[in-house]
């Protein structure tokens, strides 16, 4: 097999173009495989923490992700039926800690597109999009990835391969990685409207928390689109849970004024899920993002994880590819230390931030009275307590 110094990375997604950004700022070829035949713009709601700003910052897009995004920089959680909120987190707590003291909403979609748009000025960087992965092939002097198209298969070559092809990765199938955990029991009933919720929910913030008898839900403003996210129990079908008038039932438990009339463009059942890969690494491939990890938290920390394992994925295939005698070390060293982050930070985390808990709203209402505690919870909640989660920012040459 042959493909020189190129890389080939599966997903065009955040977290496979921002690996591709890395490493063309690094000097090395790269071919990104999407299967789709252009980038994806599903509304998936995001949430950007102050380190991973950092990384945007890096990659040259932090200024155009601003203007398009929202800048948050309270958190309320609420009773249903009252303004007052019962806690409340102020990110200016964080300004002597970070240059962000904030965090940033804005969809998955548009921060493919700017970093897409970034691409462009690196004529070593090709998108090949309606290029799906079916097969994977190494040995001691590349990888081959058999692509299917409408036009047919041809077979991409490169000296490594990235799989952030997202949870179903067909990259981490083809090499028999286990995907250790479960889709848990419990699941997600998520909508989006374009009304602005803080009309109908006084004392709301475009990050929102709302406790009821029997259960929560979260409100997540986007710049032009808000989302509901409320647990289901676990005897109630996905199809019940989407009826039309039960799910309107549901919303009036948290949205008593206009339930009934919310316009709503969207709404599914989304699982819960707690799952990481056996292992990063599998000779010349690694795993990075939602293809190595996934534990959906309040504060959107496996996403912004994912992004951090792109930074430092295409450090260490920089680093193989600049010293081939370390190479199995530098990936060797990836895939350790971004799985000990998944397993022993962010599954954690995940664990302790699922809402709905009697002794966790208490302990956040006592958190947010105290100064310091609600700095802690902010700090934690941003990824700034959390240093295995960050890449290093290095400069923009080759690692020494």
């Amino acid at each position: 097999m042959s493909g020189a110094a190129r890389v080939l990375i599966a997903g065009a997604g955040p977290v496979g173009l921002a690996a591709a950004l890395r490493l063309a700022q690094l000097g090395v070829p790269v071919t990104v495989l999407e299967k789709r035949m252009q980038l994806g713009r599903v509304q998936r709601a995001s949430a950007w923490l102050p380190p991973t700003l950092e990384v945007f910052e890096q990659l040259g897009i932090l200024d155009g992700v601003l203007r398009t995004g929202l800048q948050v920089r309270r958190i309320a959680y609420l009773r249903a039926g009252t303004a007052t909120p019962l806690a409340s987190f102020d990110f200016s707590l964080l300004a002597g800690e970070t240059r962000f003291p904030f965090r940033l909403h804005l969809d998955q979609g548009s921060v493919a597109a700017a970093l897409a748009a970034r691409l462009t000025a690196y004529p070593h960087v090709r998108l090949a999009f309606d290029a799906e992965v079916v097969r994977v092939d190494q040995d001691s002097r590349g990888v081959a990835v058999r692509v299917g198209s409408a036009l047919g298969d041809r077979v991409e070559r490169g000296a490594y391969l990235l799989a952030a092809d997202g949870m179903h990765s067909a990259v981490r199938a083809c090499l028999g990685i286990a995907f250790d955990g479960v889709a848990m029991a419990r699941r997600l009933l998520q909508v989006l409207t374009p009304a602005d919720l803080r009309v109908l929910v006084p004392g709301a913030t475009p990050a929102t928390w709302i406790d009821a008898p029997g259960g929560w839900c979260g409100l997540l403003c986007m710049p032009d689109l808000w989302q509901i996210a409320m647990p289901l129990p676990d005897d109630e079908s996905d199809e019940a849970a989407l009826d039309e008038a039960a799910l309107r039932a549901r919303l009036a438990r948290f949205l008593p004024i206009g339930a009934a009339l919310l316009p709503l463009v969207a709404r599914a059942v989304q699982p819960v899920r707690r799952q990481v890969a056996g292992t990063y690494a599998a000779g010349r491939v690694l795993l990075a993002g939602d293809a190595a990890h996934l534990a959906q938290t309040r504060t959107g920390l496996n996403m912004n994880c994912g992004l951090h394992d792109a930074m430092a994925a295409a450090e260490a295939l920089a680093a193989a590819l600049h010293c081939p005698d370390s190479a199995d070390a530098a990936l060797e060293l990836y895939a350790r230390e971004r799985r000990l982050v998944a397993t022993g930070q962010l599954l954690p985390y995940a664990d302790r931030v699922v809402p709905g808990d009697a002794a966790s709203a208490a302990d956040l209402v006592d958190a947010a009275a105290d100064g310091a505690r609600a700095r802690a919870w902010l700090r934690s909640a941003g990824m700034l307590d959390m240093p295995g989660f960050r890449a290093a920012v290095a400069g923009p040459g080759l690692p020494a």
